[in-house]
Parts: structure tokens; C-alpha cells; sequence
């Protein structure tokens, strides 16, 4: 008999697992594999031809013919908070000592470096191309269970006025279908999921500092977002044996943008508009630090040019948005992020 109450939105569980065989399905290990901290529900989809029509089929009775089930594939988006690295020397994300985001990055089309050691960070850059793959499972408390294997993923960086850094990350694979928790196995446990115990990354203390006119900190910032230039491409294929999808192609674009929303901008201290109407390129870093000057997260774009500046007004204070545009000046060196 079906269950006769609701299930509860707010409480769910969200693994992304690595892959040892590409396309080979990965459970988490309950009590391992840590939870990632959703700031809100992931966005599931199921895209392709899942359901083909048939309207033109020759009936000897008015109507439809019922449709035919056709390729198809998964595809999920969620929101998470980006914690601390903790093990910086510890990158394969399958361990108890792995940061969550850990398998999905190394999905991306990136170059993961662990530091030399724990007061080293993570060094993360651009690569021609994905070729790790992640499984996803989303459990919803007392209901189904969700899955994707062969995954490629995509990602931006942002943080705005809670203060917190966040990732905004897409999965898409190959479809499997839905499970209940019942059958599932392993067991989820959702009273005690394992969480890392590392902060939260906080953005209360960002600095940004450019090459071309010295070093000087931007004041005001409102918002910050970073966005890699990642692109997924669903592969159809008829040599497929299941779905009538292979494994989805992920690629990186050859460049990369870092936009920023600022209410205070004195051209004197940071020539921005002068930089844009120059149009040369150079060295930008974007820091996030603790409040003790301990460095948490930097992006930086290794030779980045400015648009010009949109001039605004919030709240009755001048505006002004800020957008970088970097790109390769050797090799896949576009970007860098260094997680601690």
C-alpha cells in the first residue's frame, strides 16, 4: 500500500560518488561518502526524446497511437555551499577525509592539484576536456531514490548578501530509473547523513587587485560571481545498448569571466574605466579571506580584459557592474582557483 502522508521537501539526500569505470553506477557509502549542503532542492530533468509521438499513424479508429519510448538522458542542477577544503592533500573523493565537491570537480573539465601539504591549497585549472565521470543519488525522505551514472558536470562560483560563497553545479549522464527507498541499496540513513565538519566560506572579506594599475582592493562589493566557461554536450548514439545516449562531452571554452556588482568605484585608485578603454590585459585575482587574514578561497584569470563598467543606482547609492573577461596566456591557464 502506498504511504498516506507527505513526504518532507526539506529533507533529502544528495551524493555525487567518482566513477572507477566510466558509465558504471556508484552508490555512496552511507556512514563515507559525505552529503553535499544543498541550499535548496536539485532541479531534475529528464532530456533527449524520452517519450516519441506517434499523431501520424495510420488508426482504424479515431485517436492516437500510444507513444514510443525513445533515447534519452538525465540531467540535474543544485545549489551548495563551498566549505573549506580540510585535507588539501587528499583529492580522489572517495574517502572519509574527501571534500564533498571533490568527485564532482574532478568531473569537470579541470586539472585538480592536491597541495603539498595540509596548509597548501587545492589548485584547480582549466583542461581540454572531462574525461572523469560522477554518479548522482538523490534520496527523498521515505520516497524514491534518483539516479544518474556517466555524469560530466558544469559549475559557477558566486556569492551575494548572505555573505556565503556558494557553487551552482550541473550533472548530466546517462538515465537510470527511480528506485524506492525500500529496494535501494545501500540503506540511506537520513538521520544522521554524514556531513563534512569543515565552515563555510565566508565573503566577508573579499579583496580584488589587478596587475595593469598596481595592487588596490575594490570597496562596496555587493556581489561576486565566477564562471568557468564549462560546456556539456549530450552525445546521441546509436551504438549505445541502452538509453540511446553515450557518455555526454564536457569541454572547456578557453576563457572565463569573474562579474562584480560594487557601490563604491574611484577611478584615481582603480583606473577600471581607463583599464577597459585601454583594453589591455593582465593579471586579476578575486581573494576570499577569514576574518583573521587567513586565505579561504582565490580565483584568479591569468590575462583578463575589463568591460566597460555599467553605472547604476540601489537603494539610492551609485552602482557600478564590473565584468572580466580572461583568457589563455599559456596554455590552459585561463583561470586558477585555489581552495584551502
Amino acid at each position: 500500500m502506498a504511504r498516506g502522508y507527505a513526504t518532507d521537501a526539506r529533507q533529502s539526500l544528495f551524493y555525487i560518488t567518482a566513477e572507477a569505470t566510466a558509465g558504471t553506477y556508484v552508490a555512496p557509502t552511507v556512514g563515507t561518502t559525505r552529503a553535499i549542503r544543498l541550499t535548496a532542492q536539485p532541479s531534475w530533468s529528464v532530456g533527449g526524446t524520452p517519450k516519441v509521438t506517434r499523431e501520424d499513424t495510420i488508426q482504424s479508429l479515431p485517436g492516437g497511437a500510444p507513444p514510443v519510448l525513445g533515447a534519452r538522458f538525465r540531467s540535474v542542477s543544485f545549489e551548495c555551499f563551498i566549505t573549506e577544503w580540510d585535507n588539501t592533500t587528499d583529492i580522489d573523493g572517495d574517502g572519509q577525509d574527501s571534500h564533498e565537491l571533490a568527485a564532482f570537480l574532478l568531473a569537470c573539465p579541470v586539472t585538480i592539484t592536491a597541495g603539498a601539504d595540509t596548509d597548501s591549497p587545492v589548485v584547480i585549472k582549466p583542461a581540454a576536456r572531462g574525461d572523469a565521470t560522477v554518479s548522482v543519488t538523490w534520496a527523498e525522505e521515505n520516497g524514491d531514490v534518483h539516479r544518474i551514472k556517466g555524469g560530466r558536470c558544469t559549475f559557477t562560483l558566486s556569492a551575494d548578501e548572505s555573505m556565503l560563497w556558494k557553487l551552482q553545479g550541473t550533472v548530466t549522464g546517462l538515465y537510470i530509473a527511480v528506485e524506492d527507498t525500500a529496494t535501494f541499496s545501500p540503506t540511506l540513513n537520513f538521520s544522521t547523513p554524514n556531513y563534512t565538519a569543515q565552515p563555510i566560506v565566508r565573503a566577508d572579506n573579499v579583496l580584488f587587485n589587478q596587475s595593469i594599475g598596481g595592487t588596490e582592493g575594490l570597496e562596496g562589493v555587493r556581489s561576486a560571481a565566477f564562471d568557468p566557461s564549462i560546456v556539456v554536450s549530450e552525445r546521441s548514439d546509436m551504438t549505445a545498448n541502452e538509453n540511446g545516449y553515450t557518455l555526454p562531452f564536457a569541454t572547456h571554452q578557453g576563457q572565463a569571466t569573474i562579474s562584480l556588482t560594487c557601490d563604491a568605484l574611484d577611478e584615481d585608485d582603480l583606473a577600471v574605466f581607463g583599464d577597459a578603454e585601454s583594453n589591455a590585459g593582465n593579471l586579476f585575482a578575486l581573494t576570499a579571506k577569514m576574518a583573521n587574514g587567513d586565505n579561504k578561497l582565490a580565483v584568479s584569470l591569468a590575462d583578463a580584459y575589463l568591460d566597460f563598467p555599467d553605472v547604476g543606482e540601489s537603494g539610492g547609492m551609485r552602482t557600478y557592474d564590473l565584468v572580466l573577461r580572461g583568457v589563455p596566456s599559456t596554455g590552459f591557464d585561463a583561470y586558477t582557483i585555489s581552495f584551502y
